[in-house]
């Protein structure tokens, strides 16, 4: 192997193994330097001593800092704020790639409300305040700021993964994919009403409810479980087959098809295409001799 060779491979191996270990490493602290002059300032800190500004607000109007996390993904992050006489306000920003670089800005709302706000799958932002006694507003948005779903319940649950939400009222609820943004929803009967009891596991999710007419041998009130059955994460699906691998059985047997033997064909009489008449040549007219003048002299002979 030449010089160059190896020297190129020595690099992409070095590239790989840097791209690594940052993926790998932990997500900065992030903290706050107000400054009337300057405005809100967010630095991002490897360590107590190694901080890098990200973010520089202006300083009007004058903003206080709420808080700043990073997404799990390492992609994004956002900054959470105030605006002096204006509700809270939501920046989310790029994650800079170079040292001594601010962020690029990606989204800028107002979600209008404060409660609590959380990173869930694929990069996007959970949204839940509350609204009253049993009252609750959940929001998902992406990193634009759009709003993807929105819903009042009683209950808001988020599974561990990140992937799902239940929203549930006195009798029924949805079941929230937050990944593709679909939804299942779930009923109580009559007489039943939320029991304030979800259960998470890999392969489904359990809702609770109670009958509020029934009793068992104790006094308690009878209770009954949805179970609705979740889609397997991306990372447990199974991979799909090389081409070199032998083809697999269709899991439906094909359809049988009739085919029908020919049938005899008739010959078909075509018209017989007319000739054009045969024409006999005309003799051509006979023309009277042309006599030929001969010259004396030259009939003369010597």
């Amino acid at each position: 192997m030449r010089l160059r060779d190896r020297f190129a491979s020595f690099a992409l191996a070095a590239s790989a193994t840097l791209a690594a270990g940052a993926a790998a490493a932990d997500p900065p602290a992030f903290v706050a330097r107000p400054s009337l002059r300057e405005g809100l300032r967010v630095d991002a800190c490897s360590t107590p001593e190694r901080c890098t500004t990200w973010v520089q607000f202006a300083p009007r109007p004058y903003r206080t800092f709420v808080e700043a996390r990073m997404a799990p993904s390492g992609r994004f992050f956002y900054v959470w704020s105030k605006p002096d006489g204006r509700p809270r306000e939501v920046d989310v920003f790029a994650t800079p790639r170079r040292e001594a670089q601010l962020a690029q800005r990606r989204g800028h709302w107002s979600p209008g409300a404060g409660g609590e706000l959380e990173w869930v799958t694929r990069d996007r932002l959970f949204h839940r305040w509350g609204c009253g006694t049993n009252c609750s507003v959940t929001q998902l948005y992406d990193v634009y700021g759009t709003t993807l779903a929105s819903f009042v319940g009683e209950d808001v649950e988020l599974s561990p993964d990140r992937r799902y939400a239940v929203i549930a009222s006195e009798r029924e609820g949805t079941l929230l994919d937050l990944g593709q943004v679909t939804m299942r929803s779930f009923h109580g009967s009559e007489h039943e009403r939320f029991a304030w009891d979800v259960d998470w596991s890999a392969q489904r999710v359990s809702i609770w409810f109670e009958d509020q007419d029934r009793t068992d041998a104790r006094g308690a009130e009878l209770r009954r479980v949805v179970n609705l059955a979740l889609d397997p994460a991306p990372s447990t699906q199974t991979p799909v087959a090389p081409a070199s691998a032998a083809p697999r059985a269709p899991a439906v047997a094909p359809r049988t098809v009739a085919v029908q033997a020919p049938r005899a064909t008739q010959p078909v009489a075509r018209p017989a295409t007319p000739r054009a008449p045969v024409v006999a040549p005309r003799a051509p007219r006979a023309q009277a001799p042309v006599r030929a003048s001969v010259s004396p002299r030259l009939a003369t002979t010597r």
